[in-house]
């Protein structure tokens, strides 16, 4: 069996774990083994593929098919974890400097099934929240909720159709309350400051459940040049490992979220923008 090599190294997390998916099916589909490679990227250190400190690393033949990176059309991640909508009339695309919009994961089960055979994380990176995944029990609301920072993949465009801010939070908000018990805890996973200080203003310390760490005040933490990046990383990973192992996701537009409903299909979730998504 011959190796298709894929050089991840430009983007977040779960964008760049959506090309391994997806180049995880092409290489199922041509026999092919899989060897991904994160060098020179957001999580390497200088110099080190960031790829075998994060994830188990299947053996390869020493045999290269391809090589080929992120952007290569054979692994375009939107069949699967992340699929792009239609394209959005164009004076929106003018508007919003996007032509079209990230759409929910149509796939949930194929994904999961690649996800489990290829995005395997090493022990010692999950590991880093075993204290945050014991106090998840049943009944636990996972929340995801980004921050104000830069917004793409037609996000402001979305968030526009709801008319209630940047980010709406009672939309989140009206969600969570529908889903509470008296004893229920809501696990907190963002990328900002700000929104972990709203949350735990609303539902108080002694419900949330606060897992991120990285966090500047307007979110995008892998853009803020400050943050350790094997520390972001494992920060990243524990987060979206931690989400699938609760009762109910709510969530928004984004590739975490996407890769969340794939790594557990079974999850039950609702998204604030259900009815928005325009033809999905």
């Amino acid at each position: 069996m011959a190796t298709l090599v894929v050089r991840l190294k430009t983007s977040g997390m779960f964008c760049e774990l959506a090309h391994t998916v997806a180049a995880a099916g092409y290489a199922d589909a041509h026999d092919l083994a899989l060897r991904p490679v994160w060098l020179g990227g957001l999580y390497s250190p200088p110099g080190q593929d960031a790829w075998p400190q994060l994830f188990d690393q299947p053996e390869t033949p020493s045999h290269v098919a391809l090589d080929i990176g992120n952007r290569d059309p054979r692994i375009h991640p939107y069949r699967l974890v992340s699929p792009r909508g239609p394209e959005l009339p164009s004076v929106y695309q003018v508007r919003y400097k996007c032509r079209d919009f990230l759409a929910p994961p149509a796939s949930r089960g194929q994904a999961a099934r690649l996800i489990r055979q290829y995005v395997v994380p090493r022990p010692e990176v999950l590991a880093a929240k075993r204290e945050l995944r014991d106090r998840i029990e049943p009944g636990t609301i996972g929340l995801h909720l980004r921050g104000p920072g830069r917004l793409h993949g037609g996000a402001a465009w979305l968030y526009d159709q709801l008319c209630m801010g940047k980010p709406p939070y009672e939309a989140y908000f009206r969600i969570v309350d529908r889903q509470l018990g008296a004893d229920s805890r809501v696990l907190l996973c963002t990328d900002a400051g700000c929104v972990a200080d709203r949350v735990l203003r609303r539902y108080g310390r002694n419900r949330v459940i606060q897992a991120s760490q990285h966090l500047p005040d307007e979110g995008e933490p892998h853009l803020a040049k400050r943050f350790d990046p094997h520390g972001l990383a494992v920060d990243a990973l524990c987060d979206a490992w931690l989400l699938a192992s609760c009762s109910f996701l709510v969530h928004g537009n984004s590739n975490l979220s996407n890769f969340v409903l794939c790594l557990n299909p079974d999850l039950a979730h609702a998204d604030i923008f259900a009815g928005v998504y325009p033809c999905c």
